[in-house]
């Protein structure tokens, strides 16, 4: 009998010892974890909370013992509605569907008592834009199939009658068996002075835009106008040397004031798509120069590149020259002339190759010529900071490489 004592109470105290290990480890559990834990007595007053709970809460552990939780949760600032709500769903034992707790702050952002709204889905969507309906239906079908946040913008109608613009943010924290939702967290913040502020300098862009566009216009047409004087007064002169040097002029205004006219028709005020600039360069000085039979022209420039106008404007003159000089010099015992024009972008430069099948020059004769076309030549070469070569076997060749700068047409914008 004394053994079966001993046995018995050894028992016992080994039921006692593993009991008080699992409370202890269950204390270091609810101590730790970052979900907030409250025991209550059986009067459901609260003996005990965790940090977490007065993390969540701000009632400190002082402030909690001895009261019950409907005293915490139903402070001045909560929604009393809501609470009689859970209240009645815990007590029937009821599962929550479409119901929707907010603080007091959220109230107050769209002009409403606490209460006045009831805590449902449907009081939601009564304040929510009718054009948000389908956006807010697409992310609920997005979340039932599987995606765990969401972020948009929605219209909510406030008190006074005038639809707030909300970010919507939050992210799904439980779910059904069959994967749908059954709870989800999130935040409203009201962004409707950034939106209002975003429209009104989109519409200010918008206008310096069109009041851009509008200059270039009327700089292309102001270029036109003394075009058309050079063209007068190279028909009005009896001196041919004079009538050439007019029309030469009124090319190279032309090639200034295609960029003007691109620029005005399209969405960037400055850069130029550089494949069509030069096709524009090249039909017009092969269209003035009637003296020469007409050469093929090959160009090869991606369709995509797009140059700023500071470099565009003297690499457009600079092509100019060399048609122009190739027409008049390069093509007189050819019966098949070709011109070639190649841009190739390397990393951070621009690699030129201009090329035609005339007869050549003398490259020494012509870097020490003073005649204007050659000095506008190297005078542009200079102000595209190029390095450029010279070969005149089998024709003329100018290769030349410069930086590649993202400057706009302003010398401190940037090009888009």
């Amino acid at each position: 009998a004394s053994v079966t004592g001993q046995i018995e109470g050894y028992n016992a105290k080994q039921l006692l010892h593993e009991q008080k290990e699992e409370v202890r480890r269950l204390s270091l559990v609810a101590k730790h974890t970052h979900n907030g834990v409250v025991i209550m007595n059986h009067d459901i007053e609260i003996v005990w909370v965790n940090r977490a709970y007065t993390d969540i809460t701000g009632y400190s552990l002082a402030e909690s013992v001895g009261k019950k939780p409907s005293e915490l949760i139903g402070g001045s600032n909560t929604s009393h509605l809501a609470i009689e709500d859970i209240r009645h769903h815990i007590e029937q034992k009821k599962p929550f569907s479409k119901e929707i707790l907010v603080n007091a702050f959220w109230h107050d952002m769209l002009g409403y008592e606490c209460g006045e709204l009831s805590p449902s889905l449907e009081s939601f969507y009564e304040i929510l834009h009718p054009d948000d309906f389908t956006a807010v239906a697409d992310v609920l079908a997005q979340l039932n199939a599987g995606e765990n946040e969401f972020d948009l913008d929605v219209r909510l109608r406030h008190k006074n009658g005038n639809y707030r613009v909300i970010r919507d943010r939050g992210r799904v924290i439980k779910r059904y068996a069959d994967g749908t939702v059954r709870r989800i967290i999130g935040t409203h913040l009201d962004i409707t002075s950034e939106k209002n502020l975003e429209q009104e300098l989109n519409r200010s862009l918008s206008e310096k835009t069109i009041l851009l566009q509008e200059i270039h216009h009327r700089v292309k047409n102001n270029l036109a106008i003394i075009i058309g004087l050079l063209h007068l007064q190279a028909y009005s002169v009896e001196n041919d040397e004079m009538s050439e040097f007019y029309n030469q002029m009124s090319k190279r205004i032309k090639s200034i004031a295609h960029v003007h006219e691109m620029l005005y028709q399209t969405d960037s005020l400055s850069s130029i798509n550089l494949n069509k600039y030069v096709q524009k360069i090249f039909n017009t000085a092969v269209a003035v120069n009637s003296s020469t039979s007409i050469p093929k022209a090959l160009v090869f420039v991606d369709e995509g590149f797009d140059i700023n106008i500071n470099q565009g404007i003297p690499l457009g003159l600079l092509l100019n020259e060399l048609i122009t000089n190739s027409l008049k010099h390069a093509f007189a015992h050819q019966e098949n002339p070709v011109i070639s024009f190649s841009v190739l972008h390397l990393d951070s430069s621009i690699q030129c190759i201009y090329k035609d099948n005339g007869s050549g020059c003398n490259v020494k004769k012509c870097s020490t010529s003073n005649s204007f076309g050659f000095t506008l030549i190297n005078t542009l070469l200079e102000q595209l900071e190029a390095e450029s070569t010279v070969k005149t076997e089998h024709g003329f060749k100018l290769s030349f490489t410069f930086q590649m700068k993202h400057k706009g047409s302003h010398s401190m914008i940037d090009a888009d």
